[in-house]
């Protein structure tokens, strides 16, 4: 069950671009699912996992903006403007998953096979209003007040095999052949009744090498489909090789640029984990993910009155490498420290496919950024269940590109406390956050966490089972 309502939550380069107007409100109930694990003999079992869920997303703006697409007589485009209208949008997406799995695990080697099939129906509706004394009055009245049920299938095939080739040597290989049916858009108003399909096979392979016994390398790359809405989210399949996530909804953040439904991903990775006495651990890693895709946006095309519903392509194109040092470190058994460095370039390059630069100049865009990351801590865990930890974060980002907003470089600083009770599974705690109260502009090219926009005082209880 979750009940969830907020403004406009994405992330912003700049707090002023979000929405003032926008208000969102999603219900999940019910969510349901059932589990069955067999036991046939020592490395043998079955699983299988079935899920429904019922996902109500209500969205309202009276200050919803939408493209409109100027035409000459010819049908050639010459322009392109936002109008302001009233947005009320709500989907209804009800549907169920469904997964079997085999494995089959020897001393030297684990095999995984299974299938998986993911249904849903879309129901969506959209409406958009104007003011009645709005110029110009070129719509309908409503311009759209639109019911569409486009349905989303996912069917999966996959298989992979672990093998310890030496006593140093392990190596991971797998692949996944799938088919999906999903909408063309329902997300960006006015939306579409139509379906899209791709199909892909996916390879994916990794290694984890020890030359010596507290040293290890890894490397392994994976190809995979992306997701729509929950598809990516519920699934028995493995989600990592080598110790590399291979399994994502969206690579491309989706506060940079929204659902990218059915992307091709790429991700490949290298690491090397090392121990450095019985306390202290060290890891250097670098990783590539590379997100391909193309959508529809909801426009209205002016080629006669009144105005058009109509839907226009986009491709976006998103690259991310990355590079990551950690360094964690047990001083005795109740003190920690530790620090981590991350270095990240992400481009993003986004093409209106039937809109001329010569009409549009931001229709083909590219945003290119930088993000150096240094996150330092240290705490206390004692026995008694008392724990205490202070942490500072810092961030620095540089621009490029067509699109090249300000820099931002700054650093956070935090405390937590609190204390855990019934075998861990109870945690009570307080922390202040940005102690510094400093606000930020950092752009969601980049995936990041949440920073707080001012100085914050925050509780938790947890439990977990």
């Amino acid at each position: 069950y979750s009940d969830y309502e907020s403004g406009d939550a994405a992330q912003y380069h700049s707090q002023a671009n979000g929405s003032t107007t926008q208000r969102v409100e999603e219900d999940q109930e019910p969510l349901l699912f059932l589990g069955y694990h067999r036991v046939w003999h020592p490395g043998s079992h079955t699983l299988f996992l079935a899920s429904y869920f019922d996902d109500t997303f209500r969205r309202r703006d009276p200050g919803s903006i939408v493209p409109v697409i100027d035409r000459n007589a010819s049908g050639a485009i010459t322009g392109v403007n936002p109008f302001t209208f009233d947005l009320n949008y709500q989907r209804k997406l009800q549907g169920f998953s469904a997964e079997l799995q085999q494995i089959f695990k020897t001393d030297q080697s684990t095999i995984i096979g299974g299938a998986r099939y993911q249904w849903a129906e879309v129901d969506t509706f959209a409406r958009l209003d104007r003011l009645g004394t709005a110029f110009p009055p070129v719509f309908s009245t409503p311009p759209a007040n639109q019911n569409v049920s486009p349905d989303l299938d996912r069917f999966s095939v996959y298989g992979y095999h672990y093998y310890q080739l030496t006593e140093k040597l392990m190596s991971y290989f797998g692949a996944s052949a799938e088919t999906q049916r999903y909408p063309e858009n329902t997300e960006i108003p006015p939306v579409s009744s139509n379906e899209k399909t791709k199909a892909q096979v996916s390879p994916k392979f990794g290694l984890r090498y020890r030359p010596l016994d507290q040293t290890t390398l890894r490397a392994a790359y994976s190809k995979s489909l992306g997701g729509v809405f929950f598809d990516q989210s519920i699934r028995l399949e493995p989600t990592q090789m080598a110790g590399f996530v291979n399994a994502y909804r969206s690579i491309l953040p989706e506060s940079a640029a929204g659902i990218l439904p059915g992307a091709e991903q790429d991700i490949a990775g290298m690491a090397w984990d090392q121990q450095l006495g019985p306390k202290t651990f060290l890891t250097l890693s670098g990783q590539w993910l590379h997100s391909d895709g193309a959508r529809s946006l909801g426009t209205f095309d002016f080629s006669s009155l009144p105005a058009n519903l109509a839907n226009t392509p986009q491709s976006l194109d998103y690259e991310e490498r990355s590079l990551l040092l950690s360094f964690n470190r047990l001083i005795d058994p109740w003190f920690f420290a530790g620090a981590n460095y991350r270095l990240s370039y992400a481009s993003l390059d986004t093409t209106l496919n039937r809109i001329p630069t010569t009409v549009l100049p931001t229709g083909n865009a590219q945003r290119d950024a930088t993000l150096n990351q240094i996150q330092m801590f240290a705490g206390i865990q004692h026995p008694s269940g008392f724990f205490a930890r202070a942490e500072g974060v810092y961030n620095r980002q540089s621009h490029e590109g067509t699109i090249r907003p300000a820099n931002e470089s700054l650093w956070q600083w935090n405390l937590w406390a609190g204390y855990r009770f019934w075998q861990r599974r109870a945690e009570m705690s307080a922390g202040i956050l940005n102690i510094s109260d400093q606000d930020y502009q950092l752009h969601p090219i980049h995936y990041y966490n949440e920073l707080p926009r001012e100085r914050t005082f925050t509780a938790r209880f947890r439990l977990s089972f």
